[in-house]
């Protein structure tokens, strides 16, 4: 049976320089099997969490870290304006867990970012919780904050 997988995104303190837009964008090809939602930013100037996908786990979760690390590489890094730059990727998935990383300020390196996120969501999703918060953030999306872009 497939596990199901809630990843909400945001780009933290963005660069000059860096559209937000085009990081959601590569989540979005990156990830051609999820429900993909966004804020409309008719509705809300500021938000925690701007990118959600809804998952279907049917692979490893070590290639999920992957598709992460390879935006935040590949969209973000470069428009980095040096070490003090804290500008990256923050996903979560159960804040309440301390499931939730900050690639670009809490990680920096992509072996151990990997690591920590597949250890960790793979024992997460082993949990009857995964699919109760799965469960609570289909129905948010529903909202009228949220477009569905695929």
């Amino acid at each position: 049976m497939d596990k199901q997988l809630a990843l909400m995104v945001t780009v933290v303190n963005p660069t000059y320089g860096l559209e937000v837009s085009e990081v959601y964008d590569e989540l979005e090809k990156q990830l051609p099997g999820a429900e993909i939602y966004c804020l409309d930013s008719s509705k809300v100037t500021a938000a925690a969490i701007e990118f959600i996908a809804l998952l279907s786990v049917v692979g490893s979760v070590a290639s999920i870290a992957g598709v992460l690390w390879y935006v935040y590489d590949t969209k973000i890094r470069p428009k980095k304006k040096g070490q003090d730059d804290t500008c990256g990727l923050y996903i979560v998935i159960d804040p309440e867990m301390g499931l939730h990383w900050w690639i670009g300020k809490d990680f920096l390196d992509k072996n151990e970012f990997i690591r920590d996120f597949t250890i960790k969501v793979e024992k997460y999703m082993r949990m009857e919780r995964s699919g109760e918060i799965y469960e609570r953030i289909k129905f948010e999306v529903c909202g009228d904050i949220w477009i569905r872009r695929k």
